[in-house]
């Protein structure tokens, strides 16, 4: 079994961790995005990034599965669902 966290797991810590929640406090992460479809997305991503709202963040997970989440909305608006290198 992979120790590592899911992405979506990664995504639900970060945001708890930039909006000082506790994780079980978040809104459900599949009122944003699928969970499995964000899994599986990234794990066919080559290259790029993938942008979505989230509790309140903006929270970008790139090709190599890194999470970054922020309050401010940088890519237009919080309704913006991904973005690609494509």
């Amino acid at each position: 079994m992979d120790p590592r966290p899911t992405v979506s797991e990664r995504v639900v810590q970060r945001v708890a961790a930039k909006t000082n929640r506790d994780p079980t406090a978040l809104p459900p992460l599949y009122e944003a995005i699928d969970p499995d479809g964000l899994e599986d997305v990234i794990a066919g991503l080559d290259a790029g990034e993938l942008t979505f709202a989230y509790a309140g963040c903006e929270v970008t997970v790139d090709s190599e599965g890194s999470v970054t989440a922020d309050e401010r909305f940088t890519r237009g608006s919080s309704r913006e669902v991904a973005t690609s290198d494509d």
